[in-house]
């Protein structure tokens, strides 16, 4: 199994993801706003956490995002690719399957 490590997260590079229940998303001009409406918060998303996250929806795995979206090894924790993925599911935007 192989796993990204960032700000003690772990993001499962060979796991299926889902946007959260609690989670509507709304893509906008600048990327999207996420409002989880449990506890109210709002987050502005950039393209590339947008992008990152869509292909998630799609299906794919993280390995699989990394892979497509940066060409770089999927053990590569510095990517921004796994880093905004790490802090989606920080936040509980995402959920593993």
């Amino acid at each position: 199994m192989q796993a990204a490590w960032q700000a003690g997260v772990i993001v499962q590079l060979d796991h299926r993801y889902r946007l959260s229940p609690k989670v509507k998303l709304r893509r906008e001009r600048f990327g999207a706003l996420l409002y989880e409406w449990e506890r109210g918060h709002l987050y502005f998303l950039s393209p590339p956490l947008v992008a990152a996250l869509s292909e998630l929806i799609q299906g794919k795995t993280p390995g699989e995002v990394l892979e497509t979206s940066s060409g770089e090894s999927a053990l590569n924790g510095s990517s921004k690719v796994v880093k905004a993925l790490e802090k989606l599911e920080r936040i509980g935007v995402i959920d593993e399957l």
